[in-house]
């Protein structure tokens, strides 16, 4: 389902090690409240046609449930990229994920080039907006 979700980027496999810390979640069927962390930790990222995935580091996230939404801030430390935005998640509807990445070395021309092809540049890096249907 994830997978099939994230497919405008072309992503081939997602790895990693994801944490999940939560004091209480209350998750129904027809509501979902309270909070998590969640660690991606040595997140990586392979996309169709790349000889090498994406290193993201370790990825974070404060979740907050509230009702039908689920929703965060996103940022992560080390990686080939700086992240920093927030994602959210309608119950049983759609995921929304907003970006700004930034390549922490120069001259990764390849990455350049893919943060071009799915992102606005905005200053020191891209501006990414995605919103898929959940299947």
């Amino acid at each position: 389902v994830f997978g099939a979700t994230l497919s405008p980027f072309g992503v081939e496999t997602v790895a990693g090690e994801v944490s999940l810390k939560a004091d209480a979640i209350e998750w129904t069927p027809d509501a979902v409240r309270g909070e998590a962390r969640i660690v991606w930790q040595a997140g990586r990222v392979a996309f169709t046609g790349s000889a090498a995935p994406l290193d993201l580091g370790d990825v974070r996230t404060l979740v907050t449930a509230n009702g039908k939404s689920l929703s965060g801030p996103v940022t992560n430390e080390r990686g080939d990229l700086a992240l920093r935005g927030e994602w959210a998640l309608r119950v049983h509807d759609s995921v929304q994920l907003t970006l700004h990445v930034a390549p922490r070395r120069p001259g990764l021309v390849d990455l350049e080039r893919t943060l071009s092809a799915i992102g606005t540049a905005d200053g020191n890096g891209w501006r990414i907006a995605w919103h898929g249907p959940l299947r």
